[in-house]
């Protein structure tokens, strides 16, 4: 996953603490899979990612690049971004505190994880049960 290029179409643009804190948050607890998510929404954002079906390829042309006892882990740490998200997500709404710069990119981070979570038992069996 390389960003070369990439960043620089996207404007800079300064979130909020409540951001900042979730980011982080997120990037503690898994570093490589948050870091995946957030690789996919700059994608998305620099329009390299058009539909869902883009997005599903992307996904899928990453993770096939490891085997099923990785996916595993991925799926297991991806689970614990996306339960973080949703909590912290959660929170902000019920202190009516959603309108921070930020928000929408941990919403989309959220779908994104999801996504990517639906997908992984797929590509686990796919690898488990291909012929080596």
């Amino acid at each position: 996953m390389k960003l070369d290029g990439l960043i620089k179409n996207i404007p800079n643009e300064i979130f909020d603490e409540e951001y900042a804190l979730t980011n982080s948050i997120c990037f503690m607890l898994a570093k490589k899979e948050y870091f995946f998510v957030k690789f996919l929404r700059k994608k998305t954002l620099a329009g390299e990612i058009s539909d869902q079906s883009d997005l599903e390829q992307n996904i899928k042309n990453e993770l096939e690049k490891y085997d099923g006892g990785e996916l595993l882990g991925i799926q297991f740490m991806l689970g614990q971004v996306l339960e973080m998200l949703g909590t912290r997500l959660n929170d902000y709404d019920d202190n009516n505190n959603n309108s921070f710069k930020g928000y929408i990119e941990l919403e989309q981070y959220h779908t994104i994880a999801g996504i990517i979570l639906k997908m992984l038992p797929e590509l686990i069996l796919n690898d488990i049960t291909k012929v080596k």
